[in-house]
């Protein structure tokens, strides 16, 4: 007896043949700038990815196994049912987060990934950058910003003992 949910009718043997085939083809990256900066932020957004998908996995892991007994008790004629929306969530959120670079051509043009954020980032980094006056200027705006975070925090902390 099978554990896999029944494929649809409009997959083929051949089809599941061909995605097989394009598995193992790795695909290429695309060549980048090699320098030292660049191959930080690649590291530091890899990591970032690698926490995502961990988090992903420890969350999915018990969640598939209630979707499982809910497909078993509540949805007896199609017990796979919310089993297969799982599938495809994990399949959204693989795409999202994008782990080896790989799914940049299966996402929808409108879909967003973790590189258009890490982008989005570095763009805001750079211009705080830039409108600071370079790493000095940057390192007094974050002290700046962490002075006033404390601050905001003793504020509450203040409050909080008020109240009591």
């Amino acid at each position: 007896m099978s554990t896999e949910p029944p494929l649809p009718a409009n997959e083929t043997d051949a089809n599941f043949d061909h995605q097989n085939e394009a598995a193992e083809r790795p695909r290429r990256l695309a060549p980048k700038p090699s320098t030292r900066t660049q191959l930080l932020r690649d590291v530091v957004i890899f990591q970032i990815r690698l926490a995502m998908d961990g988090l992903r996995d420890l969350v999915l892991s018990p969640v598939s196994i209630l979707v499982a007994l809910a497909g078993i008790l509540f949805s007896p004629k199609d017990p796979h049912k919310f089993f297969r929306r799982l599938m495809a969530l994990g399949h959204r959120s693989d795409v999202f987060i994008n782990l080896f670079n790989a799914h940049s051509d299966d996402a929808a043009p409108d879909a967003r990934s973790t590189s258009d954020y890490a982008n989005k980032f570095e763009a805001i980094l750079a211009d705080e950058f830039a409108k600071s006056g370079g790493a000095s200027g940057l390192t007094a705006s974050a002290k700046a910003f962490v002075d006033k975070l404390r601050a905001r925090r003793q504020h509450s902390s203040r409050q909080s003992d008020n109240d009591v």
